[in-house]
């Protein structure tokens, strides 16, 4: 049991450390020489229980907006081998994960409310965060990134999910020519996914052009292939491949991104 004289047991704001105060007032922290008062630490408790929840919660996220500009499907050539071999080594590893995931979340979509070429409603996505609850799940990864332009492109018509799809057995084909093996998110998840129940075919509808706005154009092709030289030369390498043809080192920037 402790004595009276040690006084009552404290614990350091700074680095945590518990010891006795010896009835001192201001206290000095024994293991990092920080001083406080009681009045300092004593306020902490005053404060009311709303006023300490309201800053600790913070409002949910939305995942259905966008967090600058990615995920995107990059289009960078309408030949789909040509587009994955032109794919940076770091989209080549990242993006048949992200194609999975666009293609699941749509799968949870066409479940639960069919056909919606447009955002999800914010009573849908409550409908959703119950569903994901579900045990088993309904497909394999969890409905993400709702409302991204190229999530609700790949949803607005059949033709759209299936080259989606395309897109990614063909970046699986690229990973395996550089890394020596297939991408988990594609042979576990995209080559299992049933086809969607409610999608009609609307023939193959103008990509998303999930960048900055002077960046777009007419054309999705040559606006992804600007796109990639002002945003992704900082981690530009093609393990294996040369460089693109239209590769153009006058107009890559090197020095920083222009999103996140």
């Amino acid at each position: 049991m402790a004595k009276e004289s040690w006084g009552t047991k404290r614990t350091c704001p700074k680095c945590d450390t518990r010891f006795y105060d010896l009835n001192k007032d201001p206290l000095l922290c024994p293991n990092c020489g920080t001083s406080f008062s009681l009045e300092s630490i004593t306020e902490v408790f005053k404060k009311s229980p709303k006023e300490s929840s309201a800053k600790k919660e913070k409002p949910e996220k939305d995942s259905t907006e966008i967090q600058g500009v990615e995920p995107e499907d990059i289009i960078l050539d309408e030949d789909l081998d040509r587009c994955a071999e032109y794919h940076v080594d770091k989209h080549i590893i990242k993006m048949p994960l992200e194609a999975a995931q666009m293609l699941c979340t749509n799968m949870w979509i066409d479940k639960y409310f069919g056909y919606v070429p447009e955002k999800v409603s914010k009573e849908q996505l409550a409908v959703l965060r119950e569903k994901k609850q579900n045990e088993p799940r309904d497909f394999p990864y969890l409905p993400t990134m709702h409302n991204h332009p190229c999530t609700i492109w790949a949803r607005t018509s059949l033709d759209n999910h299936e080259w989606l799809h395309c897109y990614a057995v063909a970046l699986n084909d690229e990973y395996g020519y550089r890394y020596g093996k297939s991408h988990k998110s594609v042979h576990d998840v995209i080559l299992k996914l049933p086809e969607p129940l409610s999608i009609p075919r609307r023939g193959l509808t103008p990509f998303a052009q999930a960048m900055p706005d002077e960046l777009k154009g007419q054309d999705a092709v040559e606006a992804y292939r600007r796109f990639y030289h002002k945003d992704k030369a900082t981690f530009a390498s093609w393990k294996y491949r040369n460089k693109p043809d239209w590769w153009n080192e006058d107009e890559a920037d090197y020095e920083e991104r222009i999103t996140r």
